[in-house]
């Protein structure tokens, strides 16, 4: 059985990997389809794709978990109708999942020869002394590093946003549930603030050894690296709010989660164009800074006040 992976971690995560190379026809005999699973496949024209659905249900039958517990919401995420959580992968001739007692998430992905194509988009000049840029498994673990450290804070600027919208469609009819979510939505968000600035630390740290074998010193006020440090702060100060008496809440909470994701965007796209360093990209070129920039200040502005003057009038103590 071309079953390649199957191993838990911290005795919470259950992780499954299938490198398909079997045919349709002995998926088919292998599983019994639900009917919404039949359906579904039936919209599935691809032969690689139909394999790849097929085999992730083969690893959810091999995790003891029956196919009507699992269902799709409106935006194509995976769910149990257990109390466990899910998370689906696949790429060319691999599928995973990942199980466990709380949120998850596995992404798998094939070395693909087109990421040569945007190297220069996330890698500089400099960095190009430290890997072989024409590897394309080098450029893929650097990409990955890359997405994967700012991944949470943009879940937690999200979660944010979803909360103070809540919150301006609080009434004295709805107050109690929507509380109840609030609450569930910042204990979420704060997790992801968490994680993420564990990632962004070590990040930094490990940046700092690059730095000593490629420029021979560990920190050197590079623009990058200091607003990674500002980044790292700010987070650091976002969810140590909670030890200050006058800056607990839900409310000032979810809207940091969502004013400290600028430093991050300085962080990845600012520092690139604005300022000049060993990761300007840009340098020299003239920058314009686009109108959305501008737009999502008033959104976050206005979402502020609003979501203030109904959290005032029916959750404040």
């Amino acid at each position: 059985m071309p079953l390649q992976v199957s191993k838990s971690f911290f005795k919470t995560i259950y992780l499954s990997i299938w490198n398909i190379d079997e045919s349709e026809d002995f998926f088919l005999s292998q599983i019994n389809l639900t009917e919404n699973c039949t359906k579904r496949l039936e919209l599935i024209k691809s032969p690689q794709k139909r394999k790849q659905f097929l085999s992730v249900r083969s690893l959810i039958k091999l995790n003891d978990i029956q196919l009507n517990d699992l269902y799709y919401d409106e935006f194509g995420a995976p769910h149990l109708k257990t109390k466990k959580y899910i998370s689906i992968s696949h790429t060319n001739n691999f599928s995973a999942i990942a199980i466990s007692n709380n949120p998850v998430g596995v992404d798998i992905e094939h070395y693909r020869e087109k990421i040569k194509k945007i190297k220069h988009k996330f890698i500089n000049h400099a960095e190009t002394k430290l890997i072989d840029i024409n590897s394309v498994r080098d450029l893929t673990l650097v990409w990955s590093v890359i997405v994967g450290s700012y991944g949470p804070f943009t879940l937690g600027m999200i979660l944010g946003i979803v909360s103070l919208i809540l919150m301006i469609f609080l009434t004295n009819k709805n107050k109690e549930i929507i509380k109840l979510k609030l609450k569930e939505l910042t204990i979420i968000n704060e997790l992801s603030l968490t994680v993420g600035l564990i990632m962004l630390t070590i990040g930094n740290f490990l940046g700092g050894m690059w730095a000593n074998e490629s420029w021979g010193r560990y920190w050197g006020w590079d623009p990058k690296e200091t607003w990674a440090l500002i980044s790292i702060l700010i987070y650091a100060f976002v969810l140590h709010m909670r030890l200050i008496p006058k800056l607990r809440g839900n409310w000032l909470f979810n809207l940091m989660s969502i004013i400290a994701f600028a430093s991050i965007m300085m962080t990845y796209f600012g520092v690139n164009f604005y300022l000049v360093g060993l990761h300007s990209y840009a340098s020299g070129d003239k920058v314009i800074t686009p109108n959305f920039v501008y737009w999502s200040i008033v959104f976050v502005f206005v979402l502020g006040i609003l979501s203030k003057y109904k959290y005032n009038k029916h959750l404040a103590k």
